[in-house]
């Protein structure tokens, strides 16, 4: 039997899954629009839930202090999200600027 090699994911991704695990979203300095999440129909528990399970897929570091990072996870449901997040690492700052949900569209493979 061969055995799956994983992907060891990025320090990013690390930080938060482990920022996740550790705060609640009204602990530290987490900010988010409940404009934008009720948009989207997400709440914060699919937030924190995405953060644990999702991976940081592009990260750049922004001109002022911090880097926005753009993450793909599921919410509780296993429904896809990507969230674009300004984070300051070193004030455990983390600003949800932006959560889409990726809905999946069955493709006909039988099409002409």
């Amino acid at each position: 039997m061969v055995a799956k090699r994983r992907r060891k994911p990025s320090i990013e991704t690390v930080w938060l899954q482990d920022y996740a695990r550790t705060y609640l979203p009204c602990e530290a300095a987490f900010s988010y629009s409940a404009d934008a999440l009720r948009r989207a129909r997400v709440s914060l528990i699919d937030i924190r839930h995405a953060f644990r399970v999702g991976r940081v897929v592009r990260s750049e570091k922004l001109d002022e202090p911090g880097a926005e990072w753009v993450v793909e996870g599921e919410d509780c449901d296993g429904r896809s999200l990507i969230i674009i997040v300004l984070v300051v690492t070193e004030t455990l700052s983390v600003r949800v600027r932006d959560v889409r949900r990726i809905e999946k569209k069955d493709v006909d493979n039988d099409a002409a």
